[in-house]
């Protein structure tokens, strides 16, 4: 976002000299591989990502100082998108602080209680498990009805964590991905 120090708020943009121009990135994300840790999963390595999210926008720039909202991720496979919405096979955190020290101390405790050799374990074991091609539209059809459902309904149950949209991707990949579509049978692994 482009702005102007307040000196020079009555001043035509043209006009402004590079010392009263101010620029300020109304959303950031940062995120880091650590090549150091790396698991193997179906034969694809995967090193451990950690990151973070930080928007302005959610903050009241004008208000007095209030805690800091930010997203925080670990994970082998992280995607950010740029409106800051985060899919990871990890962990995530909403996390509010007022200091940087505090900050640090609540990245580091989400980074420390993460078992980096669990998730790939686990990772591992869904490769043993196989569902058929009718299973797999059940499912599917189960995260249509999901999405319409009266919030009623909803609260009942557990969260379903895909949009309509990551749905049809699956179902898409299911198909066409060269890694992890279905076998000659109309099984897949998970």
């Amino acid at each position: 976002m482009k702005g102007r120090i307040p000196s020079a708020v009555g001043k035509p943009a043209k006009e402004l000299l590079e010392h009263e121009k101010t620029l300020y990135y109304e959303r950031m994300a940062f995120a880091m591989e650590i090549p150091s840790i790396k698991g193997n999963v179906a034969q694809n390595s995967l090193c451990l990502t950690v990151g973070g999210v930080r928007a302005y926008n959610l903050e009241n720039l004008h208000s007095r100082k209030s805690e800091e909202r930010f997203k925080l991720f670990i994970g082998y496979k992280n995607n950010v998108c740029t409106n800051l919405g985060i899919s990871t096979d990890g962990f995530m955190a909403n996390v509010r602080v007022r200091t940087i020290a505090e900050l640090a101390k609540v990245a580091f405790d989400l980074f420390g209680e993460f078992n980096v050799f669990k998730e790939i374990e686990e990772m591992n074991i869904l490769l043993a498990t196989m569902i058929t091609e009718s299973q797999f539209a059940q499912i599917v059809g189960r995260a249509d009805m999901f999405q319409n459902m009266p919030f009623k309904d909803k609260k009942e149950l557990p969260m379903f964590p895909l949009s309509d949209s990551q749905v049809n991707l699956v179902v898409k990949d299911y198909y066409t991905d060269e890694s992890f579509c279905r076998n000659d049978a109309g099984n897949i692994n998970l």
